[in-house]
């Protein structure tokens, strides 16, 4: 028995030492050591595959510019110019070494350029302030190397996209969309300005919208919002669940002159009332999952987002046994009992219909693992949210971890530290359920990899070719590590 037992562990610790490798090491030599490095944040270049790395401390900037074999080949410092812009919301490449990095003030209504040149070892900045007293920020994509600022006009169905290169802003592209039937949580004709601002309970929330990152696994946190944004084939795809009823889709081409269409897609339990119900969408790859849960009931469709084909339906009974899950409903994140089983479908219910439902999905060798649950709640209303952000840091003040410039670190730290009640259930490639035990996806692998001796504050996680990559700094040897992990 000993003996069965040490050879498990032998393999579980090769299966962890495979799924990643150490693939670049370099000091870094030209940071003052007075000054700490507080974040560190990555900018892969989609056309060379180059990497630049600025390590950010309270008074200046180090950069390091990696070519596609992750070698160190330049190198500049520059004065920390951010000021009064406290978050990073994007970047864009003009060539192979200079970079732009873009930030808003914490009204999100003013913005800057920060342009890095490793030729010229020189930093510049450039601010901007739209134009219109009546836009709000809705998000920011960086698609082909080039950076977009996406708002909209208040009370409109207007929206206006602007591109930089770095010393200033271009004149907004006014996308009007006034012709278009959007419907709010009362099936009323409204504004889009209305669908990016208006909850299904009715409640008041801001203008910007949830950026999901197709590439890794979602938590239920991000997706259980209720207005999301998905880049696919370069173009935009925003998707609203304010309406109870059902799913509106908006999909927009900026390469091909700001194309667009609008679908719309309905939910099941569609004939119930508004007020009985809970429901939201989640997109992965060409397929729509949609989910609406009572007190007594849950139902998850998954249909082909192209033709509108339903492929697979799976309901639970408040009466009935869970048959489509491959693991215990957990419930994480409490104050004093971080993790709980919960035992019966109809507590799963109870719990998804009184708080911000959510489901999510994501591919792993031909089959697809989906996430059904809910936010936690908490007493006297509202959500557990993670202390002060993440890492012990408010979420505004986070550079690279934040959801507008690097959404795979922000889904890493969000799926890390859930607070939610959910299941996961493993389907195949016809979205049959499959038993059995559910593999550690690539957070899972990255998380049971982490070091209690490199610096959280340096940490980043983003995607690079087809796999991922961990950034590590070493304090005691002023070393940054990069290490790869595949799925």
């Amino acid at each position: 028995m000993k003996i069965r037992f040490s050879i498990l562990i032998l393999i579980c610790s090769f299966t962890n030492i495979f799924s990643q490798e150490k693939i670049s090491e370099f000091k870094n030599d030209i940071s003052d050591p007075k000054f700490l490095t507080k974040e560190v944040i990555p900018v892969v270049n989609e056309t060379t595959d180059d990497l630049a790395l600025f390590f950010m401390t309270p008074k200046e900037v180090y950069g390091y510019l990696l070519n596609n074999r992750l070698e160190v080949v330049n190198k500049l410092t520059s004065e920390d110019k951010r000021r009064k812009y406290s978050k990073l919301i994007g970047y864009s490449i003009k060539d192979s070494t200079n970079y732009n990095l873009y930030l808003t003030n914490k009204n999100n209504n003013k913005y800057a350029a920060i342009s890095f040149s490793f030729d010229d070892k020189s930093s510049s900045i450039n601010e901007f302030e739209p134009k219109g007293l009546y836009e709000r920020f809705v998000q920011t994509v960086t698609i082909n190397n080039i950076f977009y600022l996406i708002t909209i006009i208040k009370e409109t169905s207007t929206l206006n996209f602007y591109t930089s290169d770095g010393i200033k802003f271009n004149e907004p592209f006014k996308l009007n969309l006034t012709s278009e039937s959007f419907l709010n949580r009362k099936n009323k004709k409204v504004s889009l300005y209305n669908l990016f601002t208006v909850k299904s309970n009715g409640g008041i929330k801001s203008s910007d919208v949830q950026k999901i990152d197709g590439d890794s696994p979602s938590s239920i946190e991000i997706t259980s919002e209720e207005t999301k944004l998905y880049t696919r084939n370069d173009k935009l795809v925003f998707t609203f669940d304010n309406n109870r009823d059902i799913t509106q889709i908006l999909t927009i081409d900026p390469i091909n002159n700001y194309s667009y269409n609008v679908k719309l897609f309905k939910k099941p339990l569609e004939n119930l009332k508004h007020s009985e119900k809970q429901s939201n969408s989640f997109i992965n790859d060409s397929i729509l999952f949609t989910t609406t849960a009572t007190k007594s009931v849950l139902v998850l469709n998954i249909e082909n987002y192209n033709s509108g084909k339903l492929l697979k339906r799976f309901t639970i009974n408040d009466k009935d046994s869970i048959t489509f899950k491959n693991t215990p409903i957990i419930q994480e994140g409490g104050f004093y009992d971080n993790y709980r089983e919960l035992e019966g479908s109809q507590k799963f219910l109870r719990k998804v219909n009184s708080a911000d439902i959510g489901v999510s999905a994501y591919s792993h060798n031909d089959n697809h693992v989906v996430t059904l649950g809910s936010k936690k709640e908490i007493k006297g209303g509202g959500m557990m949210m993670p202390m002060g952000g993440f890492g012990g840091f408010p979420l505004a003040t986070i550079g690279s971890a934040n959801v507008f410039f690097n959404p795979t670190f922000f889904a890493y730290n969000s799926y890390s530290n859930t607070k939610s009640v959910q299941f996961k259930s493993l389907l195949d490639s016809r979205y049959q359920h499959i038993k059995g035990e559910i593999e550690d996806n690539i957070f899972d692998k990255i998380k049971n990899h982490e070091e209690p001796d490199n610096l959280n504050e340096a940490k980043t996680i983003f995607k690079y070719k087809d796999y991922f990559i961990l950034g590590n700094y070493i304090p005691k040897t002023k070393t940054y590590i990069l290490k790869k992990f595949k799925d």
